[in-house]
Order: structure tokens, then sequence, then C-alpha cells
């Protein structure tokens, strides 16, 4: 990543999301408001960083699909993110509440091609 601030950025919302506490930069007071691109450029950066640590991006994730959502979060478009194979899990898998941050619940949909 050649922006040193923006790769700071993703190392330490690597390191938050590990520690259970994703985005506590943009809690912050003092925290900047990052563009689209600059926002896919940090996700970018931690998935790089996943990557070269040996995690595998198994797929994509699309949000904000519909008008009614993109309304709500001031979105011109759809925004995507990436997936990881420890990310996946069977169906019918049991999962911890306590494993996730701010748990919400969205209906998802996974198509193999």
């Amino acid at each position: 990543m050649s922006d040193p601030t923006l790769h700071s950025l993703a190392l330490r919302q690597l390191a938050d999301a590990r520690a259970g506490r994703p985005g506590t930069f943009f809690a912050e007071p003092a925290s900047v408001t990052l563009t689209l691109a600059q926002a896919y450029a940090v996700q970018a950066g931690v998935a790089a960083l996943r990557t070269a640590e040996g995690e595998r991006v198994v797929g994509y994730k699309v949000g904000c699909t519909g008008p009614r959502v993109r309304a709500q979060f001031g979105m011109d478009g759809p925004i995507r993110g990436f997936l990881f194979a420890g990310a996946l899990h069977a169906s019918g898998a049991a999962l911890s509440h306590a494993a996730y941050a701010n748990l919400a619940i969205e209906g998802e949909l996974a198509v193999c091609i």
C-alpha cells in the first residue's frame, strides 16, 4: 500500500478486529473521514495483510443493495467486501454470540458458480 496513513489504518483495523473491537478508529473524535476509494484501499490493505499471513479469500460480499438501505446510509450504490475461509460455516453450525462484536443478523445467500 503506497499511502502510509492508510497502511497504518489497515494494520490497526486488523489488530482491532482480532482483539474483538473492530472499527475503534472511527469512534474517535479525531478520526478522519475517508473517501470511498480510501476506504476500499484500507479494506484491500487488510485483505493483503491477512492473505500474507496465510488466510484465504474464498468469495466476496455485496452490501447495501436495496434502495432503502442505500438511502439510510447515504450510499450511491452497493458496496463490497472480502469473505475469508475462516468465516465460512457449514449449514447448521452453532456459533457463539461472544465470538462477535456488535452482532447483527443479516439474511445471507451464498452461491457457488
